[in-house]
């Protein structure tokens, strides 16, 4: 079965949630979402989690055989939740992070749409140049072209650039499935490009939130490290929680092992120093949390502002090469004469 949706995890954690809180049993509550829900893959999830509760089969275990479903840092909200008798709040963690998640992606989508259009347009106009308007330049002042040959090479050239944006496409669908791909393009992102900063904040917001709910469950912070680090993608995030966790299984400060990692911003570290000796741990990483958050939502802002001036540049770079070519091209036809 493929992963919920990020609607359906909302759906899914929202009923499950309220039907707990409820009085609803576990399995009580999953029949109840499979009967009442007209989704295909929630009915069949919920029926396959009451089968094997009601085989015995532990809660951990059996949520721990959907994790990648229900989503990895969720599932193991749920272990969590289950294990301190404080489910109810971790699904209201769930749900918040859902929300935030979903928020944070609307964002992105609105704003990197305008210029991924933009790039892809100009992609085919370029094409469109190179494999039909130049051509026919090139030989307009020589042997000339007949009108049906033109049209045969315009539909040439509208295929090869139908064929180009399905490569293109096809790659990238390519990258993101698989793993490994995917993981060296997200570090070359996060290290090499503009996208560094709303990559790297979103993941360290995510993985904040989760840490700050799995300890305040009850949670050891290694256990709740390890836990929140499934959020995380980049290869230098992951090796600097586990340095991090190495760190502090010496039986060091908090503070010490989170510096250790060498990933994580001055303001986080005073924040885990200041929580630490408070015995606030829990709401320090909520804190540290909502300002990946600010700074995640500062950076989409700076990069929205920056969309418009790009663009126009990129439009008269664009528009000034095709010009300048047409116009070469239409000179030295005319002195070839």
């Amino acid at each position: 079965m493929k992963p919920l949706s990020l609607t359906e995890k909302k759906e899914f954690y929202n009923a499950f949630g309220s039907l707990y809180n409820a009085g609803f049993s576990y399995t009580d509550a999953l029949d109840s979402i499979a009967s009442a829900s007209y989704r295909k893959k929630l009915k069949v999830l919920c029926l396959q989690l009451k089968a094997y509760l009601e085989s015995n089969i532990p809660f951990k275990t059996t949520i721990g055989k959907f994790k990648e479903i229900l989503g990895e840092a969720y599932a193991a909200l749920l272990c969590a939740g289950d294990f301190s008798g404080k489910l109810d709040k971790c699904i209201n963690v769930i749900l918040k992070d859902i929300q935030r998640v979903e928020n944070i992606r609307n964002t992105l989508i609105s704003t990197l749409t305008y210029p991924t259009l933009l790039v892809l347009g100009a992609i085919g106009v370029l094409l469109l140049c190179k494999f039909f308007f130049f051509k026919v330049f090139d030989v307009m002042y020589t042997t000339g072209m007949a009108q049906c040959a033109i049209m045969n090479l315009f539909i040439s050239a509208i295929i090869k650039i139908i064929a180009i944006y399905a490569a293109i496409f096809i790659f990238i669908i390519w990258a993101v499935v698989n793993k490994e791909v995917f993981a060296k393009a997200l570090d070359f992102v996060t290290t090499y490009t503009f996208l560094a900063g709303i990559v790297n904040n979103y993941y360290y917001y995510n993985f904040f939130s989760v840490l700050a709910a799995a300890y305040e469950a009850g949670i050891p912070i290694k256990d709740s490290m390890n836990l929140a680090s499934t959020v995380l993608k980049t290869q230098k995030a992951k090796r600097g929680i586990n340095r991090a966790c190495a760190i502090i299984s010496q039986g060091v400060e908090v503070k010490t092992a989170f510096a250790g990692a060498d990933i994580f911003s001055q303001f986080a570290l005073s924040q885990i120093a200041a929580g630490e000796k408070s015995g606030k741990l829990g709401e320090a990483f909520q804190r540290i949390a909502d300002d990946y958050e600010r700074k995640l939502q500062n950076t989409i802002a700076a990069i929205s502002s920056l969309i418009q001036p790009v663009s126009i540049v990129l439009v008269g770079i664009l528009v000034g090469y095709i010009a300048v070519t047409f116009y070469t091209k239409l000179y030295a036809g005319i002195f070839n004469l």
